[in-house]
């Protein structure tokens, strides 16, 4: 399941109901927090999002995007964090990131490390799934968005299609189901593709998520069902 939760919606500044920009993913057990705005923190608190995340990204880098970081960093040093947390953006990120790194006296008891990334770039490959970096027009510096594009894999062996196939059922199906090809009797090959329905994600493909225009969205998270939760952000 695949949950997504808009932490802020604002554009440049807060509302009385609305948080500046953040957004967080959760996915199979894993968090993806996307955006960090001023008071990205508590809102996380406030929706139950979780803070053992390995990875921010940022699309761009007016403040009203990446200035919670400061606090959110500190946050996760006084809660005795020792794994390294890694922060993705376009052209700049370095040179942000790393100036919001050294503000205040405190020492980041954890390694940090920044990446700059560009279209195209696959942002760190996983089991399941990639992060892809596409690029986007937005204007005062340079900008990204990111996909989570899911891994597909071979269908499932059909039966049906084996036995029109004139396959003999016995070892030979288990080779196509194992994605080998074969002989038959007559000559004739067959790729597992030819026995084959169609392909699968990895994990069930989430829901397409759409905003709804009205007053106060805030939070919404989505199961692969399309069941929608709604709150203030």
């Amino acid at each position: 399941m695949l949950t997504v939760t808009f932490l802020g919606t604002s554009a440049a500044r807060p509302t009385v109901e609305r948080n500046v920009s953040g957004l967080a993913v959760h996915r199979e057990g894993e968090t993806l927090l996307f955006e960090c705005g001023e008071g990205t923190q508590r809102q996380m608190m406030r929706y139950g999002v979780s803070f053992a995340f390995k990875e921010i990204f940022f699309t761009h880098f007016h403040a009203d995007h990446f200035l919670g970081v400061i606090g959110l960093i500190r946050t996760l040093g006084l809660q005795g964090r020792p794994d390294p947390l890694f922060l993705y953006g376009p052209k700049g990120a370095k040179k942000v990131l790393s100036t919001a790194m050294q503000l205040g006296v405190e020492r980041v008891p954890f390694p940090i490390e920044i990446n700059e990334v560009k279209a195209g770039d696959v942002v760190g490959k996983r089991d399941a799934y990639d992060i892809c970096a596409f690029p986007t027009e937005h204007g005062g510096g340079p900008s990204l968005g990111y996909v989570i594009k899911e891994h597909v894999r071979r269908g499932r062996f059909d039966v049906e299609k084996a036995k029109a196939a004139g396959v003999p059922e016995g070892p030979l199906w288990g080779k196509l189901a194992k994605g080998e090809a074969i002989e038959l009797a007559d000559g004739r090959w067959l790729r597992w593709s030819d026995t084959a329905g169609a392909h699968r994600r990895i994990h069930r493909r989430h829901p397409s998520l759409r905003r709804h225009h009205r007053r106060g969205p805030g939070r919404r998270s989505l199961d692969s069902r399309g069941d929608v939760r709604r709150g203030r952000a």
